[in-house]
């Protein structure tokens, strides 16, 4: 339990990192912050995927880095837009989503589901909250993004754990749906996304099934950034292990052909052998 240390080889990363092969933890050392003053949520919209990765380049590459960066791409942001859409609502809330929307089509020129939506996070005293927010914002919006307020943002941070949890639920109900990550440096990241994509889409598609593969940006870096799947298709009956296994077997050999890490943060584990 110390701020930082320097004495060799980390023996500790070598047990936490090893899928519980060398070691069990039973006891831990947390760190504690202080709340912060403030804590403020917004979502800007680009016309498309690589204005949204530009974007989110500059700004880690910038003097301002918030909380909080999380860039979804086309199929991503209209899920988004239709479970903001379809969840509970009043006619003033409904009236304003369809302004909203009218907005950004007739004058803005930009279609919410042709868009891609960055989800803006930034905690800590009140001063520093309000001027990077308008530095990140001016950023953005110098790559053709559109402020689409707190709004969005804060619904987002609100219910960002309440998704993970419907996986078990589609699971029980026929769905086949998992997850995969990546991290690649930025020259790589167009690849490595549009590699895994089509690997995963093609996989699907070849049993004859309709894929829906989402991704988004969820860790940037000054260097480059980690990439996000989730894939869903209907379980084949009776084979659903080995559907899975095409699948991801798909996506690792394309992610790795770009570029890509084997994990960004879920780990390495009997599922990544045969690559590592």
């Amino acid at each position: 339990p110390v701020p930082s240390a320097a004495q060799g080889p980390d023996l500790m990363q070598m047990a936490i990192g090893s899928e519980g092969t060398l070691g069990v933890i039973t006891q831990a050392t947390v760190r504690v912050h202080t709340k912060p003053e403030r804590r403020h949520y917004r979502a800007m919209l680009f016309p498309d995927w690589s204005h949204g990765l530009a974007a989110v380049r500059e700004v880690m590459q910038g003097e301002c880095h918030p909380t909080t960066m999380r860039l979804s791409d086309v199929l991503e942001t209209e899920g988004m837009f239709r479970l903001r859409e379809a969840g509970p609502s009043t006619p003033f809330s409904r009236f304003m989503q369809g302004l909203q929307r009218w907005y950004l089509e007739k004058l803005r020129h930009l279609d919410p589901t042709q868009g891609c939506i960055l989800l803006l996070g930034f905690e800590g005293g009140h001063d520093e909250v309000e001027h990077d927010m308008h530095v990140v914002r001016d950023r953005c919006e110098s790559h053709r993004a559109f402020d689409l307020g707190p709004g969005f943002g804060e619904k987002w941070f609100e219910g960002r754990f309440e998704l993970p949890y419907l996986r078990d639920t589609m699971l029980d109900r026929g769905i086949l749906i998992d997850t995969l990550e990546t991290a690649a440096t930025w020259d790589r990241i167009p690849a490595v996304y549009q590699g895994v994509k089509d690997a995963l889409e093609g996989a699907i598609a070849a049993d004859g099934l309709s894929p829906l593969v989402f991704c988004h940006v969820s860790h940037p870096y000054h260097e480059g950034a980690s990439l996000y799947f989730t894939f869903m298709a209907i379980q084949q009956a009776g084979q659903e292990l080995a559907q899975w296994q095409r699948y991801k077997q798909a996506a690792t050999d394309a992610l790795v052909a770009a570029g890509g890490a084997l994990s960004h943060h879920h780990g390495l584990g009997l599922d990544h052998a045969p690559w590592a």
